[in-house]
């Protein structure tokens, strides 16, 4: 399975990289984006392991990672 990333999300890594790298060091901000990549792939692999979040427009789904939230949409089967 695959997923694309938006802008905003590959904008968002940035932040969270470069502020991790100030807060806890280059191997532990490498760490942790290994985790969200983690993430990602368990989430291409099973898009259902969120619930969709009907209270959103449009209809979301969001899985926790450590101290964030990927907020994803699915398009059929796959995450987008």
């Amino acid at each position: 399975m695959s997923y694309r990333l938006s802008r905003r999300a590959e904008e968002d890594l940035i932040e969270i990289y470069v502020a991790s790298v100030q807060a806890f060091g280059v191997t532990q901000a490498e760490r942790y984006q290994d985790a969200l990549e983690a993430a990602f792939d368990l989430i291409a692999e099973f898009p259902q392991i969120a619930r969709e979040r009907s209270e959103f427009d449009p209809r979301v789904r969001i899985h926790p990672c450590k101290s964030h939230v990927v907020v994803y949409l699915t398009q059929g089967s796959q995450p987008r």
